[in-house]
C-alpha cells in the first residue's frame, strides 16, 4: 500500500504553505503528517534533513521524496502515481 509521510513544522513557512494540499489530498491517498519537533525518531528513521519533506511509501519501502519549499499539490500527487 502507497503512502505519503509529510514532515513539516508549525514554524516553518514553506510547511505551512503545502500544508493545504496535503489536507486535501487525505481524501485521495493515505496521508501521515509528521511533526518533526515531535518525532525524532521517525525523522532518524526516514532520515530526514531539511523540511517540508515528503516521502512516499510502496508497503513501508521508500519510493521516492521531495524536499524543498518548491513542493506543489501536482508533484506530490506526480510523485504518488509513479
Amino acid at each position: 500500500m502507497r503512502q505519503v509521510l509529510y514532515f513539516g513544522a508549525e514554524w516553518c513557512a514553506p510547511c505551512q504553505a503545502i500544508k493545504p494540499y496535503i489536507k486535501q489530498l487525505q481524501g485521495q491517498m493515505s496521508v501521515a503528517m509528521i511533526d518533526a519537533d515531535s518525532n525524532s525518531d521517525l525523522i532518524a528513521k526516514w532520515q530526514v534533513r531539511n523540511i517540508p519533506t515528503i516521502v512516499v511509501t510502496n508497503n513501508g519501502v521508500e519510493v521516492n521524496r521531495l524536499v524543498g519549499n518548491s513542493i506543489t499539490k501536482n508533484s506530490i500527487i506526480n510523485l504518488y502515481n509513479q
